[in-house]
Order: C-alpha cells, then structure tokens, then sequence
C-alpha cells in the first residue's frame, strides 16, 4: 500500500462524502494555496494516528491509516466548511473568473509528526532576520 506522511482528498474521493454535521467545530485554514491552475486548501495535523513507541524506525504512515483517521475525526465536516469559506472569498475576489468544480483541487492533509527531520536551509540568522526587520519595519 501506499506510505505517505500527506494525503490529498480529492472534491469527489468518497472520504469526503457525508459530513455529519453535529458538535463543535474550532479551527481555522491553515493554508490555501494554488497549484496547476487550482486552489488547494492545506492542514496541517499534529495527531500521532497511531501510538509513538508501536512505530519500527524509518516507518512511513500507511494512506489507509491517514484516511480512516480522516472520517473518524470527522475532517470532512471542518474541511466542507474551510471550502466553503474558500469559496466565498475567491467568488468574493475573482468574481465569474471562479469556477468552483474547475478550479477547487480539494484539501491536502500533512501530519506533521511523520514529516522527516529537515535540514537549516529554511531558517534565517540573527543578524539577516534583523536585517530583514529593519528593511519592513524601517527602524
């Protein structure tokens, strides 16, 4: 089977059929973003999916499990609501140039505690950030 530490639910994947629609719901998109023509919505997860110490070193989290973990924490529910938002606000800026079943990719589910430990390349020194600061901030 497939190993991934992302998972992307397609508008039509049968994951994201049926929201029940029931509790309470706090939360917020992480990211949106587009790619190919399309735009995407990203989530960021910090779920174990499964126990720490049961994980044999350079195991990589099964598709399967991100998607059971998906319907049972009820993700399609916030996901719908997170493209909906999505939606109103690019109808709200691109007006008629949106179409929502052309340009909506779906969601991209990244659980972050499976990520592999990355290297600095990301990162900024004290003297560049402070640089950088000046340069936005003026002073």
């Amino acid at each position: 089977g497939k190993n991934a530490v992302a998972c992307r639910i397609a508008p039509d994947d049968e994951t994201a059929r049926k929201p029940g629609i029931g509790g309470m719901m706090d939360g917020v998109i992480d990211l949106a973003f587009r790619a190919d023509g399309r735009y995407f919505i990203l989530d960021w997860k910090t779920n174990a999916v499964v126990p720490a110490g049961n994980v044999p070193a350079g195991f990589r989290l099964p598709e399967a499990a991100i998607r059971r973990e998906i319907v049972e924490r009820a993700y399609a529910l916030q996901w719908s609501i997170y493209a909906v938002a999505l939606k109103r606000f690019l109808t709200g800026t691109l007006g008629k140039n949106y179409v929502h079943d052309r340009d909506f990719g779906g969601v991209v589910y990244l659980f972050v505690r499976w990520l592999a430990p990355f290297s600095d390349a990301g990162t900024l020194s004290s003297a560049r950030l402070s640089a950088l600061e000046e340069l936005l901030c003026g002073g």
